[in-house]
């Protein structure tokens, strides 16, 4: 019985430690409100678009928040560089 309920702890605590999530048209007013200042970091801005980064690199966490006209329209992991480059020699 307490090894079900400290797996059920151990489990509800992993769950609970992701960050938050917003779903696509959500606004970028709500976003900046919801999310903490302190956390996020603007990456680019134009009139029609704004980017926002957050999270770490070294944890895989890390997101871009895409925004036009001020409502959300991708997230996403941005672009990753492939691991490996295989590159052909013709002798």
């Amino acid at each position: 019985m307490e090894k079900r309920f400290l797996l059920i702890l151990i489990s509800f605590i992993l769950i609970s430690c992701e960050g938050p999530k917003f779903a696509l048209g959500t606004s970028e007013q709500y976003f900046l409100t919801h999310h903490g200042l302190k956390k996020i970091k603007l990456e680019e801005s134009t009139p029609e678009r704004t980017v926002y980064k957050y999270g770490f690199s070294q944890d895989g966490n890390l997101r871009y928040y895409y925004f036009q006209n001020g409502i959300l329209t991708r997230i996403d992991a941005g672009v990753r560089q492939p691991d490996i480059i295989i590159q052909k020699q013709y002798k």
